[in-house]
């Protein structure tokens, strides 16, 4: 019988650790998928931001040639 419950109990501790294992694997992938959804949600926020600025430089660019041109004609204040 000692032999038996030794064998047992070789083979709880090899399914114990084949357990933790998988539960860090499980552990690993989530904590990966957090990652590379918090990247690619900074990714979107830089890109808005981008976006907003180039927005924002074409619209003073285009008040900028208004602004020659009602010069030009006299009638500008900036």
């Amino acid at each position: 019988p000692f032999n038996r419950w030794e064998a047992a109990g070789r083979r709880d501790e090899a399914q114990a650790k084949l357990d933790k294992l998988q539960q860090e694997e499980i552990l690993l992938t989530r904590q990966v998928q957090i990652e590379v959804t918090d990247a690619a949600t900074a990714v979107q926020a830089t890109l808005g931001r981008y976006e907003a600025a180039r927005r924002e430089v074409d619209l003073a660019v285009e008040l900028e040639e208004g602004e020659r041109r009602r010069f030009a004609l006299g009638d500008s204040t900036l």
